[in-house]
Formats: structure tokens, C-alpha cells, sequence
């Protein structure tokens, strides 16, 4: 279930900071390892003030449905997996789209590790799945230039975002554009470390990235 990307080498150490609202959060791995490794764990990837229940849910893809693999924070642990596993045994890897919940309070987060050279691609499968950059870079629905390309995608396409009330933003692809509203172009940017919900009526549509 790993994301579809082809980058190479990694040696550049980055990090970005987010501010969680209240509850769930739609955020990304946009960082490796600090040694360039592929997958990282969460307990080297996010730094924050973290309680004692707070949540972590990977979206596992399988076929057309989709699961949930759920870490929780354990005061004096860390990010744990399962029956109290050390989240370091489960890493996951870059470009996974997570969920971070932190129940009825912002938290100051920052999101670090090594910047993946290279550029990124992203290939669609069929349905609804949650999509992350594997770069910290942000992404235009609609670019102004080549830095981020979307190929492929079919008219009733749509991307949809958590919004600050807990509902959905929706933008729908029409005509080699994604529209918002009543057909505007939409100029929605889906800021770094963040994701969103990608609904494709067609496996094979493809974002490409291009790496600054």
C-alpha cells in the first residue's frame, strides 16, 4: 500500500510546523528518515506536546474498501501500535496520509525529517482513497506552471478536504480543471504536511511533483 513516487537520494534535513485543530486532522508524511531511509517512525517524525490518548489512523487501502491502522500515544512511550508495540517497529513510509487526532485541543506540531530529492508521482486507483505529497511542498489544484501536473483525470473526479467546522470541501475536476462552488476554477492549495480525500472514477490518473 505504500504510495507510487520515484525520487532518489535524500541527505537534506527539513521540517515544517502545523498547529492541530481540536479533533481529527487530515496531515501527510512529507518527510524520510533523518538517515534517507524510506520509511520512518512516527515517534522520530512528529514532535508535540501529545497527551496520553491521542490518535494516530493510517488509511490502508485494500481493493475498494479501506481500514485503519490505529497508533496511540502512551505517556512515557511514545507512539504505540496494537497491544502497546513501539510505533519504531511499525514505520510507515513516505507519501502515507494519516489522520492525527488531538481530542479537544490544538497542538503544535512539527513534522521533520530528510527532503526526498527527485520528483514525485502519484498514481490514482479507482475510488476513494486519502492522498499525501511525499514532498513538503504545497500543491495547487490548479497551477500556474509545471512544478505540479495532474494527468488523466475524468470529468466527476473530486478531491475533498476537512474544513474547519469538521465538514468537507469539495472540488470537482471538469473539463481539465478542478472547480469549486458553481464552476469556478478553484484555488485551493493543499498546504504542506496536509491531505485530502482523492475520488477517482478510473485507476490510472497520475500528480506529478516536481522537487524545487
Amino acid at each position: 500500500n505504500a504510495p507510487l513516487f520515484a525520487a532518489v537520494e535524500s541527505d537534506i534535513v527539513g521540517y515544517t510546523t502545523i498547529t492541530t485543530n481540536p479533533g481529527f486532522n487530515m496531515q501527510g508524511v512529507v518527510f524520510q528518515g533523518l538517515e534517507g531511509e524510506a520509511e520512518v517512525s512516527f515517534n522520530d517524525l512528529l514532535i508535540g506536546e501529545f497527551r496520553d490518548g491521542d490518535q494516530i489512523q493510517v488509511y490502508v487501502q485494500d481493493g475498494s474498501m479501506g481500514t485503519y491502522d490505529v497508533y496511540t500515544f502512551l505517556d512515557g512511550r511514545g507512539w504505540t501500535i496494537g497491544r502497546g508495540s513501539s510505533a519504531d517497529d511499525s514505520p510507515v513510509h513516505v507519501g502515507t496520509a494519516f489522520w492525527l487526532n488531538t481530542p479537544n485541543r490544538e497542538v503544535k506540531v512539527t513534522i521533520k525529517g530528510s527532503v526526498t530529492r527527485g520528483d514525485w508521482v502519484y498514481l490514482a486507483k479507482k475510488g476513494t482513497q486519502m492522498l499525501a505529497s511525499a514532498l513538503p511542498v504545497e500543491i495547487p489544484l490548479n497551477p500556474k506552471d509545471s512544478s505540479v501536473v495532474w494527468t488523466g483525470f475524468h470529468d466527476g473526479d473530486q478531491i475533498q478536504w476537512l474544513n474547519e467546522l469538521g465538514g468537507y470541501d469539495t472540488s470537482s475536476y471538469k473539463d481539465g480543471q478542478w472547480t469549486s462552488g458553481r464552476g469556478a476554477i478553484s484555488t485551493k492549495v493543499i498546504p504542506v504536511g496536509s491531505s485530502v480525500w482523492l475520488i477517482a472514477g478510473e485507476a490510472g490518473a497520475t500528480l506529478k511533483v516536481k522537487n524545487p
